[in-house]
């Protein structure tokens, strides 16, 4: 090769060299200014993380989350941090994702970058579901322990199915909403609900309506007994005779030679029921008929 070409080469050579070197030293500072940015954001993530945690730890609030079933659910799922930690976490991810945004902006990539701040804007919703979930669920075991408390002292059979229903649909609801929040709403979704939910409210109304009619008439059967009768008095049927020891709100217990036995108060006003008569002054002497 001629010398001239040699030397021509050799130039350019150094040419692509020197901008090469150039602009590696040119980024360097960027790359410590990034690799900074990302250490502080990884301690302020950190920080908040303990602090998001022991703040809901202070506020019990996973005995809320385990009231609602959550805790168990998390055990099933083999996930090892309660949901204080998992909130902390999504706070701390928060925290260290606004970091890299800012470390991509010191190195100048747009597009990751434009990502970060995608990301960055959608985490709130994401911590926003999270408590919507939450606070579904407990919501939804209260309405569910109600409603089977409520369906048994209705004396209706299948009071757990009932109770099982409403929290399932109370949970269906909460997770409905979340979704929605987070923006994957599914509309056939929320009509389908809209329906179900219509149908087991009236399928609930029947239900509580045939079964609570005995419930209703003990109560208003009680309210009738309570203003006839008093603690001691004595009470006189064709197959009851005793003294009332207490009249609850749809059972009466009273006292016989054979020992305490309850009556369903509409049972009793369906008797001939004997009472004191007003003034009267010997035991069970002066009776009068209630019914």
């Amino acid at each position: 090769m001629p010398a001239g070409g040699i030397s021509i080469w050799f130039a350019t050579w150094l040419t692509a060299l020197s901008a090469g070197l150039g602009r590696i030293v040119a980024v360097i500072p960027n790359l410590i200014g990034a690799i900074v940015i990302l250490l502080i954001g990884w301690g302020i993530g950190k920080l908040v993380q303990a602090l998001v945690t022991r703040v809901l730890e202070a506020m019990h609030f996973d005995r809320v989350t385990e009231r609602a079933g959550i805790n168990d659910t998390l055990k099933r799922a083999d996930i090892k941090y309660d949901s204080s930690q998992i909130l902390g976490i999504v706070a701390y991810w928060f925290v260290f994702l606004i970091a890299i945004q800012a470390a991509a902006n010191a190195l100048g990539i747009v597009a990751l970058s434009t990502l970060m701040a995608t990301i960055i804007l959608y985490i709130p919703r994401v911590f926003a579901a999270l408590l919507i979930v939450i606070a579904g669920a407990w919501v939804a075991s209260f309405l569910g322990q109600i409603t089977r408390a409520s369906a048994a002292e209705a004396k209706i059979t299948y009071s757990d199915l009932l109770g099982n229903i409403v929290q399932g649909f109370m949970l269906f609801f909460s997770f409905a909403i979340a979704l929605d929040f987070l923006g994957l709403s599914f509309p056939f979704m929320t009509t389908a609900f809209a329906i179900l939910l219509g149908s087991i409210a009236l399928a609930g109304a029947i239900a509580f309506g045939l079964g609570g009619r005995e419930y209703a008439a003990d109560v208003l059967a009680g309210r009738e007994l309570r203003a006839l009768f008093h603690s001691g008095d004595r009470l006189a049927t064709d197959e009851v005779d005793g003294t009332v020891q207490n009249i609850g709100p749809t059972f009466t217990t009273v006292r016989t030679t054979k020992g305490d036995i309850t009556v369903q108060n509409s049972t009793l006003m369906q008797k001939r029921v004997i009472r004191p008569s007003q003034g009267t002054g010997g035991e069970g002497g002066g009776m009068s008929k209630a019914a």
